[in-house]
């Protein structure tokens, strides 16, 4: 049994935290009706007339029927209750609002009030007690919540996403959702003042669209989370404005769902220019997104919040787009771009270092000759060179063999 004794005598606490429950609590108990003496004498009746073994006393008949009536109220003005991990929530047609525990204990004692059961009983430790687990019981509601859907509430409904398709429906309690967005789904809206601007930060089509199914995946449950997003071209303050437009407009318990933490943040799908490696492999796991602003970034970037409705459509857009080819679009001039920050593969196409056979009478160059040129290569292009050893993993697996010589370890290759 919960223990709620503690709570009983702070329950007058002006401090509530949950305005939107407070609201929606009064407005229940102003529905509710004041019941003489006599009424609850006939209602003791008809519950005793329906009872197959003894009689319910007055003080239970009154924590019975009180919970009935409470959820019988709610009901009518289209609210419901429910508990959910040992906490209470209450529907307001669109979502669920948590109850904290004592704005819960006073909601019980002003029905009580209202409804005309005697103060000395409605108010005493034991009868709110009982009260409490009679209506942890009667509020029973099974949520339903598949685990390959995403569910996003808006203003004007919700939206369905499965692996299959998307559709929009009217609001329900069923699926469990705690928040609202701040404005309506606008299915096939065109978008434009959001294009406008984003046209402004990143030119190409095509890089566009790499982004928008990057942060899209989110919305697909299942979806590939190996690779992050590098924003080139954005300092840091401008990628994290730009960042927190798409934070306005994705729910957190998509983000917590996708990266398999509460914890995490959208942020978490970006990585900035500066920690990414120049190796193979970790490339290959990072999206590059060429910006190359157009405008007063700091001054113009306030003005896309207006338009979180075409930002989410936006996004929706990419979504149906990894439904239908099961896979994240990589442009080429994304991938284009990422084959410059591959300094080792850039180094062999610019320095012209080919492969020879691998026989004892081919050309070889010595690996220190190899690494010393890299070295001069990265130097003109102010990047700092790999360590040996995965320099030379590069080259390998760039399909270069070596061998070991007198002289010491050699490559079968030579500058052009």
């Amino acid at each position: 049994m919960t223990n709620i004794e503690n709570y009983i005598f702070n329950i007058e606490n002006d401090n509530i935290t949950k305005k939107g429950a407070q609201a929606l609590l009064s407005n229940v108990i102003c529905e509710l009706g004041f019941l003489s003496a006599e009424e609850w004498a006939e209602i003791f009746k008809l519950m005793n007339s329906n009872s197959l073994g003894g009689k319910t006393n007055n003080k239970e008949a009154y924590v019975i029927a009180l919970s009935k009536i409470l959820l019988k109220y709610a009901i009518e003005i289209n609210y419901m209750f429910i508990q959910n991990k040992k906490e209470f929530y209450i529907f307001n047609s669109k979502y669920w609002i948590k109850i904290e525990l004592d704005l819960l204990i006073k909601f019980f004692k002003d029905a009580t009030k209202k409804v005309g059961i005697p103060e000395y009983i409605g108010y005493s430790v034991t009868f709110i007690n009982k009260l409490y687990q009679q209506f942890k019981q009667d509020v029973y509601f099974e949520k339903y919540i598949e685990e390959d859907y995403t569910y996003i509430n808006l203003q004007n409904g919700i939206l369905n996403i499965n692996k299959n398709c998307i559709k929009f429906e009217k609001h329900h309690p069923k699926y469990f959702l705690t928040y609202i967005l701040d404005f309506e789904y606008i299915e096939n809206s065109n978008n434009d003042n959001f294009i406008k601007l984003l046209n402004t930060i990143i030119p190409s089509v095509e890089i566009q669209k790499t982004l928008q199914q990057a942060i899209s995946q989110i919305f697909v449950r299942n979806s590939n989370k190996d690779k992050k997003i590098c924003l080139y071209g954005l300092n840091k303050f401008q990628s994290t404005s730009f960042i927190n437009i798409f934070k306005e407009v994705i729910p957190q318990d998509l983000i917590s769902n996708y990266f398999n933490n509460e914890n995490s943040k959208l942020k978490d799908l970006f990585i900035d220019y500066e920690n990414v490696s120049k190796d193979a492999k970790s490339l290959e796991k990072i999206i590059f997104i060429n910006c190359q602003i157009t405008f007063d970034y700091e001054n113009d970037i306030t003005k896309i919040e207006n338009y979180k409705s075409e930002i989410f459509n936006w996004l929706v857009e990419g979504a149906k787009e990894i439904l239908k080819t099961k896979k994240i679009y990589i442009s080429k001039e994304c991938e284009d771009f990422k084959e410059r920050f591959n300094f080792v593969n850039l180094f062999v196409k610019e320095t012209n270092l080919i492969k020879t056979e691998n026989n004892s009478k081919s050309i070889v160059t010595t690996y220190e000759n190899v690494l010393k040129q890299y070295e001069l290569f990265c130097e003109l292009y102010d990047e700092e060179p790999l360590g040996r050893g995965y320099f030379n993993r590069e080259l390998k697996a760039l399909g270069f063999e070596a061998t070991r010589r007198e002289t010491g370890n050699v490559w079968f290759a030579k500058f052009a």
